[in-house]
């Protein structure tokens, strides 16, 4: 079970154990991890830092940490590039395998590897 868990701003000196939570998905023969990445290598711990900096500069990076262990990360990022998305973001979560195995049997859902969703707020504050 989940407990006691800590949520924080990631620091580029989380790279090496938010790698080894991000590799499998990259390494993976199961097509089901492996397509969640977009990517056929492991990027180096370096890149990884670069990426949880560049991308806090502007978005959220938070970690999840469980009896000082990173169990899991979410970040935003820019959704699609263009002038009219400037608004918009995309949200990436990325938790380790026994923490999502943890959550899928406690819910008891088949597990999934990717979620979609849309969410907009108005200025009225409806949420569609």
């Amino acid at each position: 079970m989940l407990k006691n868990y800590t949520l924080r701003l990631a620091q580029e000196s989380d790279a090496a154990a938010l790698l080894k939570i991000y590799a499998p998905f990259v390494e993976s023969e199961d097509r089901r991890l492996s397509d969640v990445s977009f990517e056929y290598e492991v990027p180096s711990e370096e890149e990884f830092a670069g990426r949880i900096r560049d991308i806090s500069a502007k978005y959220p990076y938070i970690v999840c940490e469980q009896e000082g262990e990173l169990i899991g990360y979410v970040y935003a990022h820019p959704h699609i590039p263009r002038a009219a998305y400037q608004w918009g973001a995309e949200v990436t979560i990325y938790l380790s395998g026994q923490v999502s195995k943890t959550l899928f049997e406690q819910h008891h859902v088949e597990p999934m590897t990717v979620l979609k969703a849309g969410v907009v707020e108005r200025a009225d504050n409806f949420i569609a």
